[in-house]
C-alpha cells in the first residue's frame, strides 16, 4: 500500500488501484544539481551516454544515516541486460549542503511506503542520461522492467528545455500490460510506486533541435536492511 504524500501544492494523484503515488516537491535543488557535477559514466552501459552512483542509508529520527559501499546486484528475473552480475557504482558526493534537500526528498518517498522505516535500507540511485547531439538516448535501456523491490520512486532533477520523449508509463505486465500510469516527467516531480505490482518504463529522449541535452534523475528504492530477513529475494 501507498499512501498520500504531503505535496507543497495540490497536484496529489494516487491512483484508484492503489499502484502508485504522483506528487511535486518544491526543494533547493542547487546542492543536488551541483553534486551530479561529479557523476561518473556508467562503465557497463555501451554508447558513453548513461551515468550512475549509488548510495546507501539506514533511516533514524527521519535522518539518513550513511552505510558502507556494496556492490550492486539485481537478479535475472528482473533485469535482463546486467542481472546476476555484481556491478561496481560508485557513491555520489553529495556534500553537507545537498544532505537537507536529499533527506526532505527521501522522507516523503519513504514515509509514503508501507514499510516500517526502522527494518529497512534506502537506496539512493543518481541517474545521468545524455541526449548525443542529432541523436536520442534510452533512460531506460532494459526496456521494460521492475527492478526487484517492494517500492520504488523516481524523482527528476534536471530535465533540459526542448527534450521530447521520456514518457514515463507504470504497467500492469511486461507484455500486453495495461498502462495505469504514462506522463512525462518535468523537473521536481516524484512518481512512487508498487514494484512488486507494476512494470515500469521510460521512452527514449531526444532534443527539438538536435542539440545535446541532459536528464537527471534521483531512483530511489526500499529494501530490506542486510540484517534482516529477505524471504521474497528483493534486490538490496
Amino acid at each position: 500500500m501507498i499512501t498520500q504524500l504531503h505535496s507543497t501544492r495540490s497536484k496529489t494523484i494516487v491512483n484508484e488501484e492503489n499502484y502508485f503515488l504522483f506528487t511535486h516537491l518544491e526543494l533547493d535543488t542547487a546542492p543536488l544539481r551541483a553534486a551530479f557535477e561529479t557523476i561518473r559514466p556508467d562503465e557497463y552501459c555501451s554508447g558513453g551516454y548513461r551515468y550512475r552512483a549509488l548510495n546507501r542509508f539506514w533511516i533514524r529520527d527521519r535522518k539518513l544515516v550513511p552505510q558502507p559501499y556494496e556492490p550492486f546486484t539485481q537478479d535475472g528475473r528482473y533485469n535482463k541486460l546486467w542481472g546476476n552480475m555484481q556491478r561496481q557504482f560508485p557513491e555520489l558526493d553529495f556534500g553537507q549542503k545537498a544532505m537537507a534537500p536529499l533527506n526532505e526528498l527521501c522522507m516523503r518517498f519513504a514515509h509514503s511506503c508501507d514499510m516500517d522505516p526502522d527494518t529497512v535500507e534506502l537506496g539512493v540511485h543518481p541517474i545521468r542520461t545524455i541526449c548525443p547531439t542529432g541523436g536520442n538516448a534510452p533512460p531506460a535501456p532494459e526496456g521494460v522492467h521492475t527492478d526487484g523491490y517492494p517500492y520504488v520512486g523516481l524523482y527528476v532533477l534536471r530535465k533540459d528545455a526542448g527534450m521530447l520523449g521520456a514518457e514515463t508509463s507504470l504497467l500492469t505486465a511486461r507484455q500486453g500490460g495495461r498502462a495505469v500510469f504514462q506522463q512525462t516527467l518535468v523537473e521536481g516531480d516524484l512518481l512512487c510506486f508498487n514494484d512488486v505490482r507494476v512494470f515500469h518504463y521510460t521512452s527514449p529522449m531526444r532534443m527539438s533541435d538536435g542539440s545535446s541535452g541532459i536528464r537527471d534523475v534521483i531512483g530511489l528504492s526500499l529494501s530490506p536492511k542486510a540484517n534482516l530477513p529477505n524471504p521474497n529475494g528483493y534486490t538490496r
